[in-house]
């Protein structure tokens, strides 16, 4: 399962470009849900943030090695900085990435942990939706 040209200048897709040439592919994806949904349906083999493919039952990795790094970076309208709740939201976000660091860095054995997977977006959603 490739990825979609769009996707071309990520490391991941630099990676695959690099690394699996002479691979089949049978199916370019725009998004790493659809990546993450195909590849456990069984079509293929895909490259996947372990964030994602560490907290999906059907994927194992076929590798135990990280094999691409990248770096995370929060961005937002410029106006939100200024609203309160916007403020609130990216000091929630913050938190919740660095209390998942070693997840997002890969670390498989906190991921089997977290059956939920990260949880940073219900918890954007929680402070979002208490409107305080």
């Amino acid at each position: 399962i490739g990825l979609h040209p769009d996707l071309a200048s990520t490391p991941a897709a630099r990676w695959l470009d690099d690394n699996a040439k002479d691979a089949t592919t049978v199916m370019r994806l725009a998004q790493m849900a659809e990546v993450r949904a195909t590849a456990a349906s069984g079509v293929g083999l895909a490259m996947l943030p372990c964030f994602l493919g560490d907290v999906t039952p059907d994927l194992v990795r076929a590798h135990p090695d990280v094999l691409v790094r990248q770096t995370l970076t929060l961005v937002c309208r410029r106006d939100v900085p200024d609203d309160p709740a916007g403020r609130k939201v990216i000091g929630t976000l913050v938190r919740a990435i660095k209390d998942q660091s070693a997840a997002l860095a890969g670390d498989a054995a906190l991921m089997q942990k977290m059956p939920s997977g990260l949880g940073i977006a219900a918890k954007a959603r929680h402070v979002v939706n208490k409107g305080d």
